[in-house]
C-alpha cells in the first residue's frame, strides 16, 4: 500500500501538469491551420532578394486559394523552438556594459503570419507588404519585451536595432506589439522576442535562413488542402522540398508528447501497484479470517453480534490502512522532488493530490476487506465449534 501510494501520488501530481498543460493558451488560435517547411539547399538563392520574392510570392499564392482565409510564413514557428538569441541596442535605453545588452529571439515573418495565427495585436499595426526595402525599417515586439523595457509606456514608436554598440545594422521603429505565443512548447515560460519582415531583405540576418514555415488558415479541414498548397509553393520551384506538412494541432500534440509519454508510464505502473495493494489486503484479511474462525465462533456463540465482529475485522483493515499511507506519504513526499522538473502549476506537495491518493488507498483496503468481512459474519458458530 505504501509502495502503490507513492507511484499513485506521482502519477496524480503529473496527470494534474498535463491538464494544467492542455488548459495553456499558446497565443495564437490552433484549430483550421496548416503548417507546410520550405527547405532551401545552400547552393541556391544565395542573394536576399531572391529569398524575400520567393517567400513572399509563396504566400500570395497560398492566400487565393479556394477555401484559404489567410497565409503567412515564419522562421520559426511556434511549439517547436525558438529562434536563436540576438542583441539588441534600445536607442532610448543608456548602455552601462556589454553585459547589460537586451537579448531575444531574433525571427523573420512573411507579412500576413500574425493574421494566419490569429496573434492578438496589443498594440500597433501588423506588417504589410509596404513595409519594404524603400520604406523605414521596422520591427514588431512580443509583449515580454515590451514589458521588460518599457513596463509604462508605450513601445511603438520606439527605435530598435540588432547587434551590439559596434553593430552595422540600422535602427528600426517598433510599429506594433504582439501577444506572447509560446515558442519552444506549452509549458515554457514566453521569452522576449523580436520580429522582422521578409520584404527588408537588405537589412536583415539572411546568412543562415534556409528554411520558412508557410502557415495556412482555411475554413474547413486544413489537411483537404495540402496537396494544393504543395503545388502552389512548388510553382516557384519544383525542385525545392516543401515537407511535414501537417495541422498545427500535431504540434501542439507532439509538444507534450514527452510529458504524456511519461505519465502514461506512470500511471501503468500506479495501477499495476494499486491492483497489487488490492489483492495483498483481500489475501491477508481473507488469511486471517480463516485463522481466527475459531476465535469467531466462540465470541458468536457467547452473543457477539455481526456488528461487533465486523468491527474486529475493520480494525485491522484501518490499522494496515493507516500504516501504509503513513509510510507511504512520508516516501511520496520525499520522491516527489525528483518529479518537480516535470511538473507544470502544481506543486511536489499538493494537499488535494495527497489527500485524494489517501482516500483512494483507504477506499481500495476497505473494498479489498468486503469479501473477508462478509464470511466473518457468516460464519455458523456451531458448524465452525463441531469442525473444530
Amino acid at each position: 500500500m505504501a509502495i502503490a501510494l507513492v507511484l499513485v501520488t506521482a502519477t496524480g501530481l503529473m496527470v494534474l501538469s498535463m491538464v494544467n498543460v492542455i488548459n495553456v493558451e499558446p497565443g495564437f488560435r490552433v484549430g483550421h491551420l496548416l503548417a507546410l517547411d520550405l527547405f532551401i539547399p545552400p547552393t541556391k538563392y544565395a542573394g536576399a532578394s531572391e529569398k524575400s520574392v520567393l517567400f513572399t510570392q509563396a504566400v500570395q499564392r497560398l492566400r487565393d486559394l479556394p477555401g484559404v482565409r489567410s497565409a503567412g510564413a515564419a522562421l520559426c514557428p511556434p511549439l517547436v523552438g525558438v529562434c536563436s538569441d540576438s542583441s539588441f541596442m534600445l536607442a532610448d535605453h543608456a548602455l552601462k556594459s556589454v553585459v547589460d545588452l537586451p537579448t531575444a529571439a531574433s525571427n523573420i515573418v512573411v507579412p500576413g503570419y500574425f493574421e494566419a495565427m490569429q496573434v492578438p495585436l496589443l498594440q500597433g499595426r501588423f506588417f504589410t507588404e509596404l513595409d519594404n526595402e524603400r520604406s523605414r525599417l521596422v520591427a514588431i515586439i512580443n509583449q515580454s519585451f515590451a514589458q521588460r523595457y518599457w513596463p509604462t509606456g508605450s513601445a511603438v514608436g520606439k527605435l530598435i536595432r540588432e547587434g551590439g554598440p559596434q553593430g552595422g545594422q540600422p535602427y528600426r521603429e517598433i510599429i506594433g506589439v504582439v501577444a506572447d505565443v509560446k515558442q519552444s512548447g506549452l509549458d515554457s515560460d514566453p521569452r522576449p522576442e523580436v520580429f522582422l519582415p521578409v520584404t527588408q531583405f537588405p537589412f536583415a540576418p539572411w546568412n543562415a535562413l534556409q528554411a520558412m514555415t508557410f502557415v495556412v488558415r482555411t475554413e474547413g479541414n486544413p489537411m483537404g488542402i495540402a496537396d494544393r498548397a504543395k503545388n502552389e509553393i512548388h510553382l516557384s520551384d519544383k525542385d525545392l522540398p516543401v515537407t511535414a506538412v501537417r495541422p498545427m494541432t500535431q504540434y501542439m500534440s507532439e509538444s507534450i508528447g514527452r510529458r504524456r509519454f511519461a505519465t502514461l508510464l506512470l500511471a501503468l505502473f500506479a495501477a499495476l501497484a494499486l491492483m497489487l495493494s488490492a489483492v495483498g489486503t483481500y489475501g491477508v484479511m481473507a488469511y486471517s479470517v480463516s485463522q481466527r474462525r475459531r476465535e469467531i465462533s466462540l465470541r458468536m456463540a457467547l452473543g457477539a453480534t455481526a456488528a461487533s465482529i465486523r468491527a474486529v475485522v475493520l480494525r485491522e483493515v484501518l490499522l494496515l490502512a493507516f500504516l501504509g499511507i503513513g509510510i507511504g506519504s512520508v516516501g511520496a513526499l520525499v520522491s516527489t522532488r525528483w518529479l518537480a522538473s516535470l511538473l507544470f502549476g502544481v506543486r511536489t506537495t499538493d494537499p488535494l493530490i495527497f489527500g485524494s491518493v489517501a482516500a483512494l488507498l483507504l477506499f481500495v483496503a476497505l473494498l479489498a476487506s468486503y469479501v473477508p468481512v462478509r464470511r466473518a459474519v457468516a460464519v455458523d458458530p456451531a458448524t465452525a465449534l463441531r469442525a473444530e
